[in-house]
């Protein structure tokens, strides 16, 4: 006995139809992206943690093989860690992921290293730690455009910015001085993961998110964050 298979009939969606589903995907879309972008950037503030704390420690490896000191300016920290071996020139670990990889008008590789990194408090500039800010008590000066850290004579290092994220006013680039001022040869203190925070490499090796009034009070009272 033969038996037919009825099927019942295609149905196509109907246009009041399409238009709920779209309006449901939208509005997932509108509750999840938002979420979504947020674990992004915790992830890569996390990362910008994991590589201050690399450079940290890199930094001290440094000093710890250069009698205790480490060039700030002419030649900058980052040179003398590519130059001696310490971080490659194409290395990542060495600015934060949010920092562009290509800064504009750098023609040469080899500029990278030399002027692109982590800031580093040159100036040897700390906050209130005896009721006045000081400039330079850890700094050797050796002509105007040449000075030098001494980690030794540095009071209190866990409260001495060592190294921070900032960034140079003319593109999102970490520049490898950490400056207070808006110039276009040093980083200022640099908003990107928080507008109420700033990753910062202390001279005692730890690395923590600094609020802006703790690098008001321990690096300068006028300094300008960028965002």
């Amino acid at each position: 006995m033969n038996f037919q298979q009825h099927r019942q009939p295609s149905r196509n969606f109907t246009l009041i139809e399409l238009l709920v589903v779209i309006a449901i995907i939208a509005l997932l879309a509108a509750i999840l992206l938002p979420a979504l972008s947020k674990a992004r950037n915790r992830a890569r503030g996390a990362n910008c943690i994991s590589n201050l704390k690399q450079m940290v420690f890199t930094v001290d490896l440094y000093t710890s093989s250069y009698g205790g000191n480490i060039f700030g300016e002419s030649p900058t920290y980052s040179d003398c860690l590519w130059k001696t071996g310490f971080i490659k020139k194409d290395t990542r670990y060495s600015m934060c992921p949010m920092s562009d990889p290509a800064p504009p008008g750098v023609t040469s590789t080899d500029q990278i290293p030399m002027t692109f990194a982590y800031g580093f408090n040159y100036e040897g500039r700390r906050g209130t730690l005896d009721g006045v800010y000081s400039s330079g008590e850890c700094r050797t000066v050796l002509s105007s455009s040449s000075s030098y850290i001494k980690v030794a004579a540095i009071k209190k290092p866990s409260l001495f910015i060592l190294l921070g994220d900032n960034k140079i006013s003319t593109s999102n680039n970490n520049a490898a001085k950490f400056y207070r001022l808006s110039v276009n040869w040093g980083g200022n203190p640099w908003l990107i993961h928080s507008t109420n925070y700033v990753n910062i490499g202390w001279a005692d090796g730890h690395v923590s998110a600094a609020s802006l009034a703790q690098i008001r009070q321990l690096y300068s009272p006028t300094v300008v964050f960028a965002l």
